[in-house]
């Protein structure tokens, strides 16, 4: 879930990055770091940056025009290691690479144990340091004959060594801004380019970009490369960034995550083609018809939890002809609390103040993305029943989260997912404190997203119906996650 986000142009890579950066603070924020590369090829890295809503980087000391920007949601390793934190740099036989990676790795093992074989030292126990070695090595050993050549050849050797999720971005002297996906897609990865001065981004969204002038080119394709070098050539309109592309999976298959259109993405953005506001609102409709033929009764309002599910609860309400009513109000520069480590049901209740006057005595029906661990909920419902709420239901754009997700969301283990602990609805409604819990149903939410796209077959619900993508997650491998948790 982490944000990546690569630059190379004729502006400073230093401060477009750092403007850039919080604009990715919804995909996690752990920590936050930017590293960029000069025109002698030396790097210059800004690590301590702190991961707050609308803060302003100086980014004076970051000097040349290309550059990686990481924030970080750990999947692995730890959250507060200094050692773990991206972009990574690596060095070896007069070669550098800056390289940061969204995603997961499950044979971090044995992908360990090659790389010490080789003579890697290894200073984390991030899978991102495992996936980097991996591409360099691969690109370092490399028989090619030229250098776009070697890195076609070091994606086909990770695709090979790593079928997990991998979206990532990479700088390497003399070559270029490099960008690829695994061959399955999970997670997103966009090109971008600001038509004025030929600088091209490669981004896991395009929202944050957009108010640099930045357009969207369209995506990373499944198990593609892209490298944007940083030499150029002669057009009509002057010279030009170099940009070549090439497949280098061999059996590619589009499988993006459902959970970055029902949760994670910003609304504004568009990835792997879909709007993910419409995706929303999509939801949001299908969620307030079956609603309208199945409740017994009839809400006063129809009250999101913010900010994700705003568009969907509006098309809810839509349906059902009920007010819409944010009645629920995001304090200004709340992070989100899904991603932090601890705390959660405290900062939800920091998070909220009640619009008593809208909700004092109605009867709500609560519109959210998801029930996932319940912290949430059980916070907002404090706060409602406190200001005089009447009976309250919530109503979730997505079947119940019931199984680990392994391709770069924190859920390792089914015990913390309130849908497990709680299977009976009755249970799970009373220890989230609600009078009724409804879910949209399976076969309607995958529907929905059969419709959002002619070029994408499928996607990955693992989170929702437990079936994996990838030969490499199995049941062995989850019930070993799951007790190394719970250790």
């Amino acid at each position: 879930m982490c944000g990546v986000i690569g630059h190379l142009g004729r502006g400073s890579s230093g401060q477009i990055l750092a403007k850039a950066l919080p604009g990715f603070f919804h995909r996690g924020f752990d920590s936050a770091a930017i590293v960029t590369v000069d025109a002698d090829g030396c790097t210059h890295t800004k690590n301590d940056i702190q991961p707050t809503a609308h803060q302003e980087i100086a980014a004076d000391a970051l000097r040349g025009q290309m550059g990686i920007a990481h924030n970080r949601y750990t999947t692995t390793g730890s959250a507060i290691s200094t050692a773990e934190r991206q972009p990574f740099v690596f060095e070896r036989d007069g070669i550098s690479l800056v390289f940061a990676h969204n995603g997961n790795m499950v044979d971090t093992e044995e992908c360990r144990a090659v790389l010490h074989a080789k003579g890697y030292t290894i200073r984390s126990q991030s899978d991102s340091e495992l996936l980097g070695l991996t591409f360099f090595d691969a690109y370092l050993h490399s028989e090619k004959d030229t250098v776009e050549e070697k890195v076609y050849d070091a994606v086909a050797a990770v695709h090979m060594a790593c079928d997990d999720a991998y979206s990532v971005v990479c700088a390497l002297r003399d070559v270029g801004l490099i960008a690829f996906r695994d061959p399955h897609g999970i997670r997103p990865l966009v090109v971008m380019r600001h038509t004025q001065t030929d600088d091209w981004i490669v981004a896991s969204e395009d929202a944050p970009l957009r108010a640099q002038g930045f357009d969207l080119v369209g995506d990373v394709a499944p198990g593609e490369a892209v490298i944007i070098n940083t030499a150029t050539a002669a057009t009509p309109s002057g010279h030009q960034h170099i940009v070549s592309r090439r497949q280098c999976a061999s059996h590619p298959e589009h499988v993006p995550c459902a959970l970055e259109y029902v949760y994670l993405a910003r609304a504004d953005s568009v990835i792997n083609g879909i709007s993910v506001r419409a995706a929303r609102r999509a939801l949001g409709r299908a969620l307030g018809k079956h609603l309208s033929e199945t409740i017994p009764f009839r809400p006063d309002c129809v009250v999101p939890i913010p900010s994700t599910p705003c568009d969907a609860a509006r098309e809810v309400a839509d349906v059902l002809g009920v007010p819409y009513v944010e009645g629920l109000i995001k304090k200004p520069k709340k992070m989100r609390t899904f991603i932090l480590p601890y705390n959660r049901f405290k900062a939800v209740q920091e998070k909220f103040r009640i619009d008593i006057e809208s909700l004092k005595g109605k009867r709500v029906l609560l519109v959210d993305d998801s029930i996932v661990r319940g912290n949430t909920i059980r916070g907002v419902m404090e706060l409602l029943k406190s200001a005089g709420c009447g009976e309250v239901y919530i109503a979730a754009c997505s079947p119940p989260v019931k199984y680990q997700n392994v391709y770069g969301i924190s859920i390792p283990t089914t015990t913390e997912l309130v849908a497990n602990q709680y299977p009976d609805t009755a249970d799970r409604a009373a220890y989230l404190n609600v009078d009724g819990i409804l879910h949209i149903p399976d076969d309607v939410f995958i529907d929905v997203f059969t419709a959002l796209s002619d070029k994408i077959e499928k996607f990955d619900f693992s989170s929702f119906f437990g079936e994996y993508i990838t030969p490499t997650v199995t049941d062995t491998y989850l019930r070993r996650l799951e007790e190394n948790m719970q250790r």
